[in-house]
């Protein structure tokens, strides 16, 4: 069994109903009384008008005086007072009392959207350092936010131009009544401001943002979403040195001195290109005397051994240990455990472990199954070591051994191969210089990094497994804005239709407008828990 949400109607409808403000139902119960007094309609439909929408009458004053000409509360007064004008009272009345009350559930729907994006210690995800990350983020709007404006600018023209026909060309070579098309220009009117199309992207990047960091995932900009949810390609980096990227967190002598094994350590890897010898020497605080080795030899994925002034020192793995017919201690670590031996006798060992978190299979795992076609892994270390590693992961394209110019080639080759439409992201590592992260389309970052500033996807925890989180945030959000431009730009022409049809009047346009509004508004239809049975 899994659980399910779907809408809860009767409870939503509930909730919308009771934000309509007690002045617009009292407007409502006036025009009722119009009706029955006709020879007292037009007086009563102006004070219910006044009664029920003076807050749009100060909006819309306001926006006049900023010179938003675009706001809907001005393209509303001017469609209702014209209405009123042109001898239909009952409908401009009718107009105003619906538009002022879908405008109070839609203030009061965007205030609780508001509120479910404030944080609080309350919130799982939420780490005293989120305000930090969050103060990272840049307001600027995404491409599709910026398209979807001018496009909303583009529609209110349109319909301007349409108006113009409406109440000239048409009544003049057909002949027609300029009053009634006149009352069909100023129900286009109505729904001629952008309305839904100026926020039916804006919210679900809201959403994504406000939402992702409460689960500790933070997005620089709108435009990092964008790219995110265009992702096919994806290079995890382990560009640092062994000394940056390794280091020692523990020395276990055994009936010898610390110094004492470190120095057979050093020598026993001082022909071995194993990513300790360098961090054993650098402990060690000695030089290799050349002199004073024999002989030496690399054993493959065991370890190395040498022969110094006459010993025989030996260094690896638990299997060389027991090769030797040694039986070392058992220790319990997630470190790396390098034993080493002397003369037959064990003579202790040393612990490594990474700066950064390591990849893991099961973050490999989830971004193939969301569909990232192309993993790639470029890396400075022993390509063996680094090769066998990466295929136990799952990762298939590996590129080891690499100097920092050949990285910088490689990225630009990977960015070369990416089609028209498609991104190819880095996962930094920490260590990786900016000209080599500047060469992806989107740049994450996981864990303590020094590069925060210059990261598009910011992930503080050292999780590599959030990666796929990320990225499906950011697809199920353009998703999102998608549906809800169809949405948006259906009800306009449905509104559009019905205008120049002349059906259903200035009320009618007024309400598939807001509707289409309440629909863009993520939290607007409520939702319950079922049951339901599990088809994985």
């Amino acid at each position: 069994m899994e659980n399910r949400f779907k809408p809860d109607i009767p409870y939503t409808i509930g909730k919308l109903l009771f934000n309509i403000p007690m002045q617009a139902l009292l407007a409502a119960f006036m025009l009722l009384g119009a009706a029955l007094l006709p020879s007292s309609a037009a007086v009563i439909c102006i004070i219910a008008s006044l009664f029920a929408g003076y807050e749009v009458i100060l909006s819309a004053a306001k926006a006049l005086l900023h010179k938003r000409f675009l706001h809907p509360d001005f393209f509303v007064l001017l469609s209702c007072t014209g209405t009123f004008l042109l001898g239909y009272p009952m409908e401009g009345a009718v107009g105003m009392v619906v538009y002022a009350s879908c405008r109070s559930i839609l203030e009061a729907e965007e205030e609780d959207r508001r509120n479910s994006e404030s944080y609080s210690d309350r919130l799982s995800g939420y780490r005293e350092s989120s305000e930090a990350y969050i103060n990272l983020t840049e307001n600027e709007p995404a491409p599709i936010e910026r398209k979807t404006r001018q496009g909303s600018l583009l529609f209110s023209l349109v319909s301007v131009f349409c108006i113009l026909i409406l109440t000239i060309l048409v009544p003049m070579f057909w002949r027609l009544t300029y009053r009634i098309w006149l009352r069909r220009a100023f129900i286009l009117l109505a729904a001629a401001c952008p309305g839904a199309l100026a926020f039916c992207t804006s919210t679900e990047f809201d959403r994504c943002i406000h939402g992702s960091a409460a689960g500790g995932i933070f997005y620089k900009s709108r435009s990092a979403i964008q790219k995110a949810a265009g992702v096919t390609s994806l290079v995890f980096s382990q560009l640092r040195s062994a000394p940056e990227g390794w280091h020692l967190v523990n020395c276990i002598p055994q009936g010898i001195t610390k110094s004492q094994l470190l120095l057979l350590a050093a020598y026993a890897c001082s022909h071995s290109n194993d990513l300790y010898a360098d961090i054993i020497r650098r402990e060690a605080g000695i030089t290799i005397e050349e002199e004073r080795i024999e002989g030496h030899s690399v054993l493959e994925h065991l370890g190395s051994a040498v022969i110094m002034d006459g010993r025989k020192i030996a260094a690896g793995t638990m299997e060389l240990m027991k090769a030797l017919h040694i039986d070392p201690p058992e220790i319990h670590t997630t470190a790396s455990v390098l034993h080493i031996a002397a003369d037959g006798q064990y003579a202790g060992c040393l612990l490594f472990s990474e700066a950064v978190h390591p990849v893991e299979a099961e973050a490999i795992e989830e971004l193939t199954e969301m569909g990232i076609d192309r993993i790639v892994l470029l890396s400075t270390e022993d390509r063996t070591l680094v090769e066998k590693n990466a295929r136990s992961l799952g990762i298939q394209e590996v590129f080891a051994g690499l100097t920092p110019e050949e990285a910088n080639e490689r990225m630009v080759h990977l960015q070369q191969m990416q089609l028209t439409g498609e991104a190819l992201a880095y996962v930094n590592d920490g260590y990786s210089a900016s000209d080599l992260m500047a060469k992806a389309d989107l740049r994450i970052s996981v864990g303590s990094d020094p590069h925060l500033s210059r990261s598009d996807v910011i992930l503080p925890e050292d999780d590599y497994r959030v990666i796929a989180a990320a990225l499906r945030n950011c697809r199920y959000t353009m998703a999102a804005v998608r549906r809800n431009l169809i949405i948006a730009c259906s009800f306009k022409i449905l509104i559009l239709i019905a205008a120049i049809a002349g059906l259903g009047g200035l009320w009618l346009a007024v309400l598939l407008d807001t509707l289409a509004s309440l629909f863009l508004i993520p939290g607007t239809l409520s939702y319950r828990l079922i049951s339901g049975q599990n088809t994985k």
